[in-house]
């Protein structure tokens, strides 16, 4: 099965996390494209263009993880598509 080439941009110059700073993230799809907002809510730190992006079998769920750091989410809101 031949896969979408899909395009990225990141926005921020050099991004990274900073231990005990708190991140607001706010992530929309909106059509063909998803875009990730880290605490400006105005200027996209990610974009990914894509023909269906999440929009296949298997794609109705949002999970995500902490890959084993001290890290917590709160105050979450998701809402269907």
């Amino acid at each position: 099965m031949t896969r979408p080439v899909l395009l990225a941009l990141v926005c921020a110059a050099y991004a990274r996390v900073v231990v005990k700073q708190r991140y607001h993230w706010k992530i929309v799809r909106a059509g063909t494209t998803i875009t990730w907002y880290v605490d400006d809510m105005e200027t996209p730190f990610l974009s990914l263009d894509g023909p269906d992006p999440l929009a296949a079998k298997g794609h109705e769920y949002f999970g995500f993880n902490n890959w084993q750091s001290d890290s917590w989410f709160d105050n979450l809101s998701i809402t269907a598509l």
